[in-house]
């Protein structure tokens, strides 16, 4: 994820600073919020793996309860970061997120509308059966039911029903 902070007394080259470790401290803790609100107690942790320069890249895992529920929710809680509607306090300032990658799934606030399903489908996806669409913005799986006619045709239409 990136965030567009102005630091200028981290040392990034030293991950054992007191400024980096500080940095990582509140990063976390910022996310931990803001995953929280939208996953509740789904969230186990947020492990973060490396931070670097470019305002701020932050590489971490969120750690929680493997569901259905949870995959959406995780959507949800990125989408809303680079969004805007959900934003971090790091060392007095406030910003959303201005890009999030998971796995090869990234988004902007430019690309936001187009690539719900891909980022959700990089975290869990819908399953055999079913397919993603960004419905105002969220990931709804949609089941796809193939039913066979009468004259031996392989299918004669796709019925898609919303999965509950």
């Amino acid at each position: 994820m990136r965030f567009p902070l102005h630091l200028v007394n981290i040392d990034f080259g030293y991950p054992f600073s007191i400024s980096y470790r500080n940095l990582m401290i509140d990063l976390r803790y910022q996310l931990l919020i803001v995953y929280q609100n939208t996953m509740r107690r789904r969230v186990r942790d947020i492990v973060i793996i490396d931070m670097r320069r470019g305002s701020l890249v932050a590489t971490y895992e969120v750690v929680y309860d493997d569901t259905p529920e949870s995959a959406t929710e995780f959507t949800d809680a990125n989408l809303s970061l680079v969004s805007g509607n959900q934003n971090v306090t790091i060392f007095n300032e406030t910003v959303s997120a201005t890009s999030v990658q998971v796995k090869d799934a990234i988004v902007t606030k430019e690309t936001l509308s187009e690539n719900v399903c891909p980022l959700f489908d990089a975290t869990r996806g819908c399953g055999q059966g079913s397919h993603c669409e960004n419905q105002a913005g969220k990931p709804v799986c949609v089941l796809v039911r193939r039913i066979s006619g009468q004259c031996n045709s392989p299918l004669d239409f796709v019925d898609e029903q919303k999965l509950v």
